[in-house]
């Protein structure tokens, strides 16, 4: 199980010998899940979202498995109809999920070990995991660092809106904010329409 960044860095795993629990049995009893839900983790403070003065806490974006809440969002279940507004956000959820899936992808594909089944020890399966995903980190920041040019623009919160600052949203309301966001002048994309 791990988290990655929007770099394809991962930024957090665990690796243990779960195979007869669901993932997010699993990530609740590790201490990042503890950290998380009691806001001991170096989270940035909360930002507007981009062309509102709405300010929503960071969040790491999770499987429809896991619970929602403060920092972890997920997406809308699919067992029922949805609402064209609750499509739009689940897709762009699933298009923000791709940077996990894009970073085991590459480490599946540059080390070919990750073909089959470790046949190893679990003590050397697991130096071999956090080996490769060290090599993995160490060359995706050599590449950025390499480069003349990073695109990569920051946004600064807007202090100013003393009453958005101290709003306690419960995670549904984030959902339903983000949902209304995505849908909006403000933060929708001009193709979301096309691919849910």
């Amino acid at each position: 199980m791990a988290i990655a960044d929007a770099k394809k860095s991962f930024v957090w795993y665990n690796i243990g010998d779960f195979s007869s629990l669901n993932d997010a049995s699993v990530f609740s009893d590790t201490d990042f899940a503890s950290q998380l839900a009691n806001d001991e983790l170096d989270i940035p403070p909360s930002r507007p979202l981009p062309n509102t003065d709405i300010e929503m806490p960071f969040m790491f974006i999770a499987d429809e498995i896991f619970a929602l809440s403060k920092h972890l969002m997920k997406s809308f279940s699919k067992s029922g109809e949805l609402a064209v507004e609750e499509k739009v956000f689940n897709y762009r959820l699933k298009r923000a999920r791709l940077c996990i899936e894009c970073a085991f992808g590459m480490i599946v594909k540059k080390y070919q070990i990750w073909q089959q089944k470790l046949k190893f020890d679990l003590t050397t399966s697991h130096f071999i995991v956090a080996t490769i995903i060290c090599l993995h980190n160490f060359l995706i920041t050599s590449a950025e660092n390499n480069m003349d040019d990073v695109n990569e623009e920051v946004v600064e919160g807007n202090n100013q809106n003393e009453e958005n600052q101290n709003l306690r949203l419960t995670p549904v309301q984030q959902r339903q904010l983000l949902t209304a966001y995505f849908s909006s002048d403000a933060g929708s994309v001009d193709w979301q329409l096309d691919y849910i």
